[in-house]
């Protein structure tokens, strides 16, 4: 897997440095494919760019309603809670740190 720039475009290219980089550990291999596989599978805020350039929404009738913006703020708060250790009811902020 490589990551690199999204707008490689001749203006781009022809002003600057563009560079790509492999993504050599398995697990950020995984997160970014799983970031991917919800962007992509996105049908609430999503739109299709047409052949003749214009936009349209996606159609949502009969299939599940995908959010990406809502399902990256719940798996990021699930992840939060698993880091934090606070007693039940309190208020007290607690940044969220790697332990």
């Amino acid at each position: 897997m490589y990551m690199g720039s999204a707008d490689w475009m001749p203006r781009n290219l022809d002003r600057r440095v563009e560079i790509i980089f492999p993504v050599l550990e398995e697990e950020l291999k995984e997160k970014a494919m799983h970031i991917l596989k919800v962007e992509l599978a996105d049908n609430v805020k999503a739109h299709l760019m047409g052949a003749n350039g214009e936009y349209a929404k996606v159609d949502k009738r009969g299939k599940v309603l995908v959010n990406s913006q809502e399902q990256f703020c719940e798996e990021a708060l699930m992840l939060a809670k698993k880091h934090i250790r606070q007693p039940e009811g309190s208020r007290v902020f607690v940044p969220a740190e790697k332990i």
